[in-house]
């Protein structure tokens, strides 16, 4: 049972995540699935939209598990733009008229958030070590990969002659 007054609310179902699954849909009390043929990249962006994600895919029946025998089918021949706020603004010939006769023709969707902005260029690293000259005979240092001096894990160098070598 769904509230009466929530007019086309939205949930998912059976996925392997809270953001995907097959997508059903309330009306007149009762939740109810949405049927697949037909069921493209707009309207899983608007069904996606509805449910709180930035964007969605739809899933082809094959990953979508059946809804209940006993549910209806209340939305089929979906055909919306993309820019509508509720998947039942879309056009569809009205609610449980489908060409759907088994629920292995379920929509489903896979929902997601948008991707974080990308983040600024790493600063460039600092010029490494002169690597000339050095002072101490037998002095030793660890530097990083890029010649940084670092002093936990690296290459081990060691003075000789005035100049740094490895070991």
């Amino acid at each position: 049972m769904c509230p009466s007054d929530s007019g086309g609310a939205l949930r998912l179902r059976g996925g392997a995540s809270p953001s995907s699954g097959r997508l059903e849909v309330c009306h007149d009390g009762s939740w109810g699935t949405v049927c697949a043929p037909g069921f493209g990249a707009p309207d899983a962006q608007v069904a996606c939209r509805q449910l709180g994600y930035s964007h969605g895919v739809a899933l082809p029946t094959s990953s979508v598990p059946p809804g209940h025998p006993d549910s209806p089918t209340w939305m089929g021949s979906v055909g919306c733009g993309g820019a509508e706020a509720r998947l039942a603004d879309c056009p569809f010939p009205g609610w449980g008229r489908t060409d759907c006769w088994s629920h292995i023709l379920d929509a489903g969707v896979a929902c997601f958030d948008a991707l974080p902005p990308p983040s600024a260029p790493p600063a460039p690293f600092p010029p490494p070590p002169a690597a000339f000259p050095c002072s101490t005979a037998g002095e030793l240092r660890l530097v990083d990969y890029y010649g940084r001096i670092v002093y936990d894990a690296g290459r081990l160098e060691i003075c000789l002659n005035g100049r740094w070598g490895t070991t």
